[in-house]
């Protein structure tokens, strides 16, 4: 009987210490997996703080943002000149009417960002180049088109060229361009015989608007 007592001892006395390894095994994995979720979610954070901190692996982000960057007016306009090839000018002068319209808000968009230009001046030249452009569509039967729309162009370069002088030297070339293809434009010629030359006084307006909304120079 001694004996059977001293071996029921030793057997009951396994179970603690089997319920305590079981016990820290839990612990243990609870543990791990608990460190490996944190390692999970720091993850992405430290993800983000190199590619915010390194100049190396990211380095023409902010730039190339910049570069994209353009006032809604002057990208509007910028994109109804891409569309031309679309838009063919017609009797009405529909077509010439919303191009100068679009240019003289874009015009109006710069004008705002450059404090040192007169924008007096430059408000009555965007109203006589507005004035000029609604002509145009009251009257398609009109021999004198050809002349507002030159007026109206002439009134644009010569905010192009105040604001040229104020903010933008390295553009007097581009500019420039722009004043002799309108002076090209004959008041004599009816405006469909002549409308490469309105074309392209529009795609080279959106070019040197792209650059000054840009804050870039040729």
């Amino acid at each position: 009987m001694a004996n059977i007592d001293i071996e029921k001892k030793r057997g009951g006395s396994m179970w603690p210490w089997l319920l305590g390894l079981l016990l820290v095994g839990a612990v243990l994995t609870f543990i791990f997996w608990l460190r490996y979720d944190d390692k999970n979610e720091l993850a992405p954070l430290s993800n983000t703080e190199q590619r915010a901190g390194s100049t190396d692996t990211y380095p023409n982000e902010k730039v190339a943002a910049g570069a994209n960057t353009m006032a809604q007016p002057v990208s509007s306009y910028v994109e109804w000149c891409s569309n031309m090839p679309q838009n063919e000018m017609g009797l009405d002068h529909e077509f010439t009417r919303n191009g100068l319209e679009s240019m003289a808000n874009a015009l109006a968009a710069v004008a705002e960002k450059v404090p040192s230009v007169n924008q007096q001046q430059v408000n009555q030249k965007l109203i006589r180049m507005r004035e000029n452009a609604g002509t145009i569509t009251e009257n398609w039967e009109s021999t004198f088109h050809a002349n507002k729309i030159k007026q109206a162009f002439q009134a644009s370069t010569d905010v192009f060229e105040a604001l040229q002088q104020s903010s933008f030297p390295d553009l007097q070339s581009d500019v420039q361009e722009i004043r002799q293809m309108v002076n090209q434009m004959d008041t004599k010629t009816l405006t469909l015989n002549q409308k490469n030359k309105v074309k392209d006084v529009f795609r080279l307006s959106a070019d040197v608007l792209q650059k000054m909304s840009q804050n870039k120079s040729s």
